[in-house]
C-alpha cells in the first residue's frame, strides 16, 4: 500500500458546524486554519474522514433519503494530495451527512474513476491521520506511530523531553513504553505535566505527536499529512514560539501538519496561515 504524503488543497461546502464554503490551500510542512472554535476543528476531521473512506451511501438508501425531503441538503467536497506516485483529486457528494458520490482523477494521465471503482484505489492508500476532537490528540497513547522498538521510543520520549526544554519548560524526562503509553520517568503520566505547566495544556501533546511522525518517517519512509484540532489557552507571543518551533521540525523532515485552532496570532511571524 502506498500512502497520502501530502494535501495541497481542500474545499468544502456546508457541513454541520461548517457553515458556509471555504477553500484552502496547503503548503509543504505545517499550515494552520482558524476554526471558529474546538468544535468546527471537529467537524472539519470528520469531514476529511469521510471524504477518504472508500464507500458510498448504497443506491437505494440514497433514494430513500432524498424522498423524504426535497430540501435535504447537497453539498461537496474536493481534496488534491499526492502519494509518492502520483497526484489525485478526490470528489465527494453528499446528501445530507452521508456520500452518495464518489470520484477520483489522477492528474497525471487525466484518468478519473468513480464510485466502486474509485474506492476500491481508496482502500489501497493510507489516509491523513486525523486527530479531530481534543481526545484525540490529547490522549496518553501513541496514535501516529507506536515505535518499533526500545531504541525508537526512546528516542521519540528523548525528542519530546528535549523541545520542551528548549520552549522553556521545567518538565521531567517523558518516556513511551512498548504499549505506546506516555509518561514521566517518574511515573507520572503526561496530563500531570499539563496540569502543572497550567497554560501550556496542550503544548506536550502537539511536541508528542510530532515526534511520532518524525519517527514514522525515518522508519518507515513517509508518515501521512497529519490533521490535528489544536485547543490551546497560550498568550500570542507563547503560541507564536510553540508554532514556528514546530514548523522547523516539519520543514526539517518533510512532514505535513495541518492545525486547525480557535483564533491566530496577528504579530508577524513566519508561520502559514490559511483562513
Amino acid at each position: 500500500m502506498e500512502s497520502v504524503i501530502q494535501i495541497h488543497s481542500l474545499s468544502h461546502g456546508e457541513f454541520r458546524r461548517l457553515t458556509s464554503p471555504n477553500s484552502f490551500e496547503f503548503a509543504p510542512g505545517l499550515s494552520l486554519i482558524d476554526c471558529e472554535s474546538i468544535l468546527v476543528s471537529g467537524d472539519l476531521g470528520v469531514l476529511l474522514k469521510i471524504c477518504f473512506n472508500p464507500t458510498n451511501v448504497e443506491k437505494e438508501n440514497r433514494d430513500r433519503l432524498l424522498g423524504q425531503d426535497e430540501e435535504i441538503i447537497h453539498n461537496h467536497c474536493n481534496i488534491e494530495f499526492s502519494t509518492p506516485t502520483t497526484d489525485y483529486l478526490l470528489k465527494r457528494i453528499f446528501w445530507s451527512n452521508q456520500t452518495s458520490e464518489l470520484s477520483l482523477m489522477d492528474l497525471k494521465t487525466n484518468e478519473v474513476l468513480f464510485d466502486d471503482e474509485a474506492g476500491a484505489v481508496l482502500k489501497n492508500i493510507i489516509s491523513p491521520i486525523l486527530l479531530a476532537s481534543h481526545g484525540d490528540y490529547t490522549t496518553e497513547t501513541s496514535i501516529v506511530y507506536n515505535g518499533n522498538s526500545p531504541f525508537s521510543r526512546a528516542r521519540m520520549g528523548s525528542m519530546v523531553t528535549t523541545w520542551a526544554r528548549t520552549l522553556g519548560y521545567t518538565i521531567p524526562k517523558i518516556e513511551v513504553d512498548e504499549y505506546g503509553i506516555w509518561c514521566t520517568n517518574d511515573g507520572w503520566n503526561t496530563e500531570a505535566i499539563d496540569y502543572n505547566l497550567g497554560g501550556w495544556t496542550s503544548a506536550i501533546h502537539l511536541l508528542k505527536n510530532v515526534s511520532q511522525a518524525v519517527v514514522r518517517k525515518d522508519i518507515k519512509g513517509s508518515c501521512p499529512p497529519i490533521y490535528l484540532g489544536f485547543d490551546s489557552y497560550l498568550g500570542v507571543f507563547d503560541q507564536i514560539s510553540l508554532i514556528d518551533f514546530v514548523k522547523g521540525i516539519c520543514k526539517e523532515n518533510q512532514i505535513q501538519f495541518i492545525i486547525s485552532m480557535k483564533g491566530v496570532p496577528t504579530t508577524e511571524s513566519n508561520i502559514q496561515f490559511v483562513s
